[in-house]
Formats: structure tokens, sequence, C-alpha cells
């Protein structure tokens, strides 16, 4: 049983080094490779208030990726106006482990309908890229999907994330009256 047992030993070691030389052989020719994340910074898309949408671009490969164009359907469907930036990225070169980000500033478009049961889908965003600089293939990678948001318009959304200053201090004028008075009465005797 012994035997059986170091040879088993054996068997698991020869196995978990052959496993970790082949691994290391795969990660060596892996050239660059790209994860794109879209994101919403809005918790919701209000009328007449701007959207700020961001966009991360990771090299999680060991070479640089080069000719890397980004772009979004989303900001062509016409739901939006662009206010700052632009609609798509070229970056020439990002270098391995490295990152690269864009931003867009927009305005929802009339043809938005808000409301409480107003929703709209922010889809994936496009990446292309070369794998290695003298490649004429290029490598396509699509984003998360942020998914959908509420639309409000702008009215709706002071009113649900209004202080309320005003109110408060009403409040506490008329809780002053009931209690106030008659402890000072209480204090003046």
């Amino acid at each position: 049983q012994k035997s059986l047992s170091k040879m088993a030993l054996c068997k698991g070691l020869i196995c978990l080094t052959f496993l970790c030389a082949l691994s290391s052989v795969h990660s060596a020719g892996i050239g660059a490779s790209l994860l794109v994340a879209k994101e919403v910074t809005n918790t919701k898309v209000v009328l007449g208030r701007e959207l700020v949408v961001k966009y991360s671009v990771y090299n999680t490969g060991n070479e640089p990726a080069t000719d890397v164009f980004l772009s979004d359907e989303d900001l062509a469907s016409g739901a939006f106006t662009i206010m700052h930036g632009i609609p798509s990225a070229h970056f020439p070169v990002i270098l391995a482990g490295g990152k690269a980000t864009h931003s867009v500033v927009l305005m929802p478009s009339d043809t938005l309908k808000a409301g409480e049961d107003a929703r709209y889908n922010f889809t994936s965003a496009r990446a292309t890229y070369k794998v290695k600089p003298d490649d004429v293939a290029e490598q396509v990678v699509l984003s998360n999907s942020p998914g959908v948001y509420g639309v409000l318009e702008s009215g709706d959304f002071s009113r649900h994330n209004n202080p309320h200053l005003l109110e408060w201090v009403i409040f506490l004028v008329l809780c002053y009256i009931p209690i106030g008075i008659p402890y000072s009465m209480l204090q003046g005797k």
C-alpha cells in the first residue's frame, strides 16, 4: 500500500508539473488581450440633465495592443445628443498591463419618453484591435452591457432628490408650538 500511495503521489506531481509547464507555455504566446468596461455613471437618465458614459480598456496580455478602435452604437441611435467628447476613440497603443479610458457626456434627446415605467437599455460597446503589431487580422471584443436605466422628467427627478429644507423648517416651527410654548411657560414659573 505504501508503494501504491508513493506511486500515486509521483504521478500527481508529474501531472502537476506538466500542467504548470503547459500553462506557462500557453501564457507566453498570448499577445495582447483586451477587456472593455462600459459604465454609466448616473443612476437614472433624466431629461434635460447630462449623462456621463465612461469606457475603460484594459490590456491583460503580455504584449501591447495596437490600433485599438472603440465605438458605441448607443450613441448613434439618436436617443442622445453628444455634449462633450466624441462617439468613438482610437488608441494607437495600449501597453501590456495598461489601461486607457474614454468618456462621453450626453444629453437625452426629446425622442426618449420619460415617466414612471420609461426605460432605456444601454448595450455593449465594441472594440477592435491587433494582437501583434504586424498582424493583418483584427480581433473584436465587446464590453459589458450596463443594462436598463429608468428615464425621468427633470421635475420628477428634482422632486425625488430635493432635500425639502423649507418643509423641515415649517415642521420644526409647528412642533415648537405644542411643545415649546408650554415648556416656556413652565420654566417661567
